[in-house]
Order: C-alpha cells, then structure tokens, then sequence
C-alpha cells in the first residue's frame, strides 16, 4: 500500500511538472522570469526545510542485569536445564567454556573465572545479536520437551555483514577461535543495516574506569552508534529458581551476577534484539 501512494504521488508530481512546462513554453514572454527565479530557490528551501524537520533524533538509553551459572573453582559451568521459556533464553556458557584447554592441574583464580565468563558472555551475546537479526523461529528445550519461538527482526532493511568483516571484530575474542565457533561463522551471517561497522571492545580494571568491562558497539556513520557495555557484578551462591542442576554441580555452581547498558544512540534500529533475556 505504501509503494502504491509513492508511486500514484510520483506520477502527479511528475504531471504537474510537465502541465506547467508545456503552459510555460505556450505563454512564454519576458514576464515569467522573475516567477521562475523566485519559485526555484523558494521552492528548494521549502523542501529542505519540510525535510529536516521530520529528521528528529530518537534516542534509546536502557540497563538490565541477569545471572549466568558458573563454576566457583573452574573455569566451565553445569549443565542447567530450563524451566521456562525465559530461562531457556538466558546465555548458557556450558558450551564455551567445556572447549577451554585448561590444565586441570592448575588452580584458577576468582579474577581469572569472572575476566574469562565475562568475554564468553561478550561473544555468546555477539551471537545472540546477530541470530536475533536473522528473523526466523527457533526451537527451544524447556522441561524436556521443544517449544518454538519467533524472532522478530528490525523494520529496517538489513545487508549481510561480510565474512572478513565478522573475523576482524572477533579477532580478539578468544572463544571466537575454537573449531565449532570458527564453523559457525562459516555458514552464520550477521545482518545489519547498510554501512555499519562492528566491533568488539575490552576495557581492563583500573581506579579511574573501575571493574573491567567488555562492549559490543555497532555504528553508522552520521545515523547512530550503539554501545553495549556489560560488566560483572559478583558471585552468588543462590542459583536462579527456573533453572534445575544435578546434585553433583550444584555444590560447585555459582551465579555470576552480571550488569548491562544500552548507551544512548541515534535511530534505535537494534530495539528488537535487546539484550533484556540475558
């Protein structure tokens, strides 16, 4: 319906460009050159000006906070089975960080177990990002049986960010090199809308920029920049009620409690895949 009303006002537009061509040509004389001076640049300005005004900036500013299972003496997680739809959409890092190689001889440090789950949650939500914008449905496993969920994509058209274009912002992330993610991109495209870039930033703790923190940002040039910035906030022994681990790795299981920012942007194009499932 859309097409139709631009296509049925171009036609009338381009009519009445022609109509008073042709009664200009018919009635030419002297007299018309100042009506014709004055209609092109006043013409011009009204149409900058009806223009730039429905060009307003939207901005969209939002935080959310989630938890992620963990062990408190490794670097893996449990196996969690979800309870609900919602837990079954919560980053699971059993996957990730089970392809680690690490001696188990070697005893890991409470900084090394929240810096290495915290770049897993970085490139699982990079994933989450890009699946939400494919569109399409996905099966999820909720009490051991299948349940179907739609994703909605951003009304906003979309191109395929290049292969050597993913490979560079995920050069940096570790868990981006193990052989099933490297598959992965092989065949997963990450659309996004036309000209923008992404990448993946780390900044470490310090006592001006406080705990360390790992963002995904993606921007356009003169549209938008979006930032999301997640950050830990500590270990819980609680586990979440939605999600059922054995007995074996629940003495072990912690929660990492983790916080999360959506900076303020220009054009929020990403409002469908906000990270607010997590």
């Amino acid at each position: 319906m859309f097409k139709l009303i631009i296509a049925l006002a171009l036609a009338g537009f381009v009519m009445l460009v022609v109509s008073t061509g042709i009664l200009a040509w018919l009635n030419w004389s002297s007299r018309l050159y100042m009506p014709i001076i004055t209609a092109l640049p006043v013409g011009t300005a009204t149409g900058f000006v009806s223009i730039i005004s429905t060009l307003k900036a939207s901005t969209v500013k939002d935080s959310f906070a989630s938890s992620v299972v963990i062990y408190r003496d490794s670097l893996a997680a449990p196996i969690a089975i979800p309870k609900s739809v919602a837990a079954s959409q919560r980053i699971d890092l059993v996957g990730l960080l089970g392809q680690l190689k690490v001696d188990p001889g070697s005893k890991v440090t409470t900084d090394q177990i929240f810096n290495t789950s915290l770049e897993a949650v970085q490139y699982a939500l990079f994933r989450m990002v890009a699946e939400t914008h494919r569109g399409g449905w996905v099966a999820v496993n909720v009490g051991g049986a299948s349940t179907a969920l739609i994703r909605k994509t951003p009304g906003v058209r979309m191109v395929d960010l290049p292969a050597s274009t993913v490979k560079e912002a995920l050069k940096g992330n570790p868990f981006a090199l193990l052989a099933t993610e490297e598959f992965y991109w092989q065949h997963g495209r990450f659309p996004v809308p036309p000209g923008t870039t992404v990448e993946l930033l780390h900044s470490p703790s310090s006592p001006k920029t406080g705990v360390e923190k790992r963002s995904i940002r993606l921007a356009k040039p003169l549209f938008f920049q979006l930032t999301i910035e997640i950050e830990p906030l500590g270990l819980d022994s609680g586990i979440p009620s939605d999600l059922e681990i054995g007995p074996n790795g629940r003495s072990r299981a912690r929660t990492l409690n983790a916080s999360g920012q959506l900076d303020p942007c220009p054009l929020a194009w990403l409002s469908a895949s906000s990270p607010s499932s997590f």
